[in-house]
């Protein structure tokens, strides 16, 4: 009989799952606080969070509002520091064009 071994391999949660939580929350706190709704996508194909909106009497709007969120420790910026470089997939890229309603893309630097 095979013996187990003493401590068997396990899941690890990183760094980076913890930053993406903290990008999804971060985002989501000002979403609620405007009295809008925020739905996390669990399948990630090129969006991470919709956001449906309201009226100032709480009827939904039409539409909703795409974001992709990406969090990183070591945020990547232009020489002179007014812009931030993100490395992106193309095919999210051309599928963001392809969206009828707005997709946001979030950088989160933790």
């Amino acid at each position: 009989m095979a013996k187990l071994p003493v401590s068997p391999p396990r899941k690890q949660r990183t760094r980076a799952h913890v930053i993406a939580d903290l990008s999804a929350n971060h985002v989501e706190k000002f979403a609620l606080s405007c009295g809008f709704a925020v739905e996390r996508l669990r399948q990630d194909y090129g969006v991470d969070l919709a956001i449906f909106t309201f009226d100032s009497r709480g009827f939904r709007e039409n539409g909703v509002l795409w974001l992709q969120l990406k969090a990183t420790d070591h945020l990547k910026t232009t020489r002179d520091g007014k812009m931030v470089l993100v490395r992106l997939d193309r095919r999210d890229v051309l599928a963001w064009i392809a969206e009828a309603y707005p997709v946001i893309l979030v950088v989160y630097d933790a």
